[in-house]
């Protein structure tokens, strides 16, 4: 029994070890079960998190693109709208250009109109006046009609006394009155052409001055005009200087259209101003075709006491200004321009020399126009010089 018992006893234990190993071989393989749950679980959330990381991501790179092309849409609605608010802009000032050119024609053809008028009423009173003239001139005529009928009749009554005379004397006698008579006549003669002479030379003498006057009072009234011609387009040039440094400075449609505007005014009067224009000279020199205007050839200048070449401009000098006017902003043509004007005038020209850019004012007289032949060969030369920045050793 008490073996029987040692026995169930060892048996017992046996089984209880291997219970127990058996327990902790389940207890081994559940921990290794949740530990793989548990990193697969990890896993899982890893993965989900990498996912929505990467979702995140790819939803903000596409309302990132979506803004991006919402704010290019918007800038080029944006400058759509400008670019019709500057059409708008541009036809409004051609429209109000063409309505100012057609006004200043209609007053321009006004004056025109008045100047014609007064000219026919002027030429009508000279016409009248050459009238009486000749009215005198003929009054003058039958006078001496009169007188040389007289005359004649004075002749006859001298040749009835001769013939009678010869009758009643010798033949010497009559022959001395007929040289008496004979003398007369050629004295008479004589002073009829000498007072046809004298009243030709009196007709002839008052034409003259008449036309004298004429030309005079032409010549001072074309002068006047080119005056204001000039004045006008000096005043408008000054006009076009500042509108362009103002758009140069803003950059703005509304600017341009001022400058543009400001050109127009400018082109419309130089035409009108064609015939006078085509009278106007120069100063005698010839400058670079674009800015700075360095002066390249000095042909002859005349100061305003009348001196020639009196060093007021060198070669090399730059033309800044013209009466005023700064050519930074102007072309070659409308800088010459600025120059000519009518011969014997005076125009002032500001002058940079030297490397400091120190200005001079110089005043010089409108005298010359530059003849294209004598600028060769020493033209040719000057201009090669100056297409590389040097003329005659001035940098």
């Amino acid at each position: 029994a008490a073996e029987e018992a040692a026995k169930m006893r060892a048996e017992a234990e046996e089984a209880a070890k291997k219970e127990a190993a058996a327990k902790q071989k389940k207890d081994d393989e559940d921990a290794a079960a949740k530990k793989k749950e548990e990193e697969a679980a990890a896993a899982a959330v890893a993965a989900a998190t990498k996912k929505a990381d990467e979702e995140a991501a790819a939803k903000q790179k596409k309302d990132e693109e979506d803004a991006a092309a919402k704010k290019k849409e918007e800038e080029a609605e944006e400058e759509r709208e400008r670019e019709e608010e500057n059409r708008k802009a541009d036809e409004e000032a051609k429209l109000k250009a063409a309505e100012e050119a057609a006004k200043r024609k209609a007053e321009e053809e006004a004056a025109v109109k008045q100047r014609a008028e007064e000219a026919a009423a002027k030429q009508k009173a000279e016409e009248e006046e050459v009238q009486k003239k000749e009215e005198a001139a003929a009054q003058e005529a039958a006078k001496r009609r009169a007188e040389e009928e007289a005359a004649a009749a004075k002749q006859k009554e001298v040749e009835e006394a001769a013939e009678a005379a010869q009758r009643k004397v010798t033949e010497e006698e009559a022959a001395a009155k007929r040289k008496e008579a004979e003398a007369a006549a050629a004295d008479a003669a004589k002073k009829k052409e000498e007072d046809e002479e004298a009243a030709a030379a009196k007709d002839k003498a008052e034409e003259e001055e008449a036309q004298r006057a004429r030309v005079k009072e032409e010549k001072r009234r074309l002068a006047e005009e080119a005056e204001r011609v000039k004045e006008q387009e000096v005043a408008l040039m000054q006009k076009l200087a500042e509108a362009r440094e103002e758009a140069a400075k803003q950059e703005s449609a509304a600017m341009k259209a001022r400058a543009q505007e400001a050109e127009a005014k400018l082109l419309e009067a130089q035409s009108k101003s064609e015939t006078l224009r085509s009278e106007w000279r120069g100063v005698g020199m010839r400058i670079e075709e674009v800015y700075p205007y360095k002066v390249l050839q000095i042909q002859k200048t005349v100061s305003e006491d009348g001196r020639e070449n009196a060093s007021q401009v060198k070669v090399g000098d730059v033309l800044a200004g013209v009466n005023g006017v700064a050519t930074q902003r102007m072309s070659l043509e409308e800088v010459k321009d600025l120059i000519i004007g009518p011969p014997g005038t005076m125009v002032t020209l500001t002058m940079e020399c030297g490397q400091a850019g120190t200005r001079r004012d110089v005043t010089l007289q409108r005298h010359w126009e530059i003849d294209e032949d004598e600028l060769d060969p020493l033209g040719i030369r000057l201009l090669a010089k100056a297409a590389i920045g040097v003329v005659d050793g001035v940098q």
